[in-house]
């Protein structure tokens, strides 16, 4: 049986800001729903003449991350899983999967999840699974509850720039849907910490040519660092907002 493929955009870790704990962030490539307002275009389009997963690998202030080419890169489920353990092991506490949509690839989704399961279930420490998604919870449902299954968390809905920040959404028509326990539990006790300290947290990394921004931002706060950098001589030629 031929091995699954996947499109995927970049890995990261740890990722503080998508979810409670140290987390292992992975954000597929390939998104036709393409909301306005979106900060992560650079995740809708797939490069189809690259066959092969072409990562570059950054480590800088102790954060380990693995960037694709542009227009993504597609690597095996097998692959990726062995990349995440690669990056992933040290105080793993949760994986955030977001795009980029990750149901727009179900079938490879669905490997992903189970063998990173497969994975995580050996470790001492409890991993929960959050997913990101632009399609209705209801679709999700009809369309992919084995999947959903699969997950501790759930943010569906598609992203509205009209509707103002929630604490892990970019719009207040997005909810937190907990599966399990473990996401309730989780959860609850984060999004509390940050209604407590009113802010929305950015990490930012820089691999040598290019500025990563990771969670969610307050409107506007993008174009606000841009300018801040280019008070300080520094001049992005690109975004991806």
């Amino acid at each position: 049986m031929a091995e699954t493929d996947i499109w995927i955009s970049r890995i990261h870790f740890p990722v503080t800001v998508l979810g409670p704990g140290k987390r292992l962030g992975i954000w597929l490539q390939g998104c036709t729903l393409q909301c306005p307002g979106c900060m992560a275009k650079d995740t809708w389009h797939i490069n189809v003449e690259q066959s092969e997963a072409t990562f570059k690998l950054l480590h800088n202030d102790a954060r380990w991350a693995l960037f694709s080419a542009d227009g993504g890169s597609r690597i095996t489920v097998n692959k990726l899983v062995e990349l995440c353990q690669q990056l992933g092991t040290p105080g793993l506490e949760g994986i955030t999967i977001s795009g980029g949509e990750p149901f727009q690839q179900p079938q490879a989704l669905l490997s992903l999840l189970k063998k990173l399961r497969n994975w995580t279930d050996e470790l001492k420490q409890p991993v929960d699974y959050l997913c990101y998604s632009g399609y209705p919870y209801k679709t999700l449902l009809k369309k992919h509850k084995v999947i959903i299954g699969q997950l501790d968390t759930v943010i569906p809905e598609p992203f509205l720039v009209d509707e103002h920040v929630m604490p892990l959404r970019g719009s207040a028509n997005q909810a937190i849907v907990s599966l399990t326990n473990l996401g309730k539990t989780r959860m609850n006790k984060y999004v509390e910490t940050l209604n407590a300290d009113k802010r929305r947290l950015l990490q930012i990394d820089y691999d040598g040519e290019s500025l990563w921004f990771v969670g969610i931002p307050e409107r506007n706060e993008l174009d606000k660092i841009v300018q801040q950098c280019r008070k300080r001589g520094i001049e992005l030629l690109s975004n991806s907002w």
